[in-house]
């Protein structure tokens, strides 16, 4: 792998890293680690973990080639209206609420909805 020294200056230092090419196509050890041009990973590889009932992680599906690969269905999925028909184009990803990795904020006091290009946020539902 090439190495380019970068001078830190100011201004946005990832866009460019990208705009420089630096990032755009990098191979390390046989896997693809290139980046878009909006500072995404061109194809990654993630694996897909489900805590089963000895309360262990299992591993159950993978991400990669832009194709979702499971072993087993999780739970069985309905539609909105609660009726038992299968929607196979909906998967619900759920995680834990961790700084730093995940922030969960609470909703706007003015408009009463999310913040602008944040993870959904919490809204209080009064009983």
């Amino acid at each position: 792998m090439e190495t380019h020294p970068i001078k830190e200056e100011s201004g946005d230092y990832r866009s460019r890293l990208l705009s420089c090419g630096y990032m755009m196509n990098v191979t390390w050890d046989g896997r693809d680690l290139s980046f878009t041009e909006d500072g995404y990973q061109e194809n990654p590889k993630l694996v897909v973990i489900v805590l089963n009932k000895d309360r262990e992680w299992e591993k159950m599906g993978k991400w990669e080639n832009r194709s979702l690969t499971l072993k087993y269905p999780v739970w069985p999925r309905f539609n909105s209206f609660g009726d038992g028909e299968t929607d196979d184009n909906h998967l619900s990803i759920v995680t834990l609420e961790e700084k730093p990795f995940v922030i969960v904020e609470n909703v706007e006091r003015l408009t009463g909805t999310c913040m602008r290009n944040s993870v959904p946020c919490r809204k209080h539902i009064k009983e």
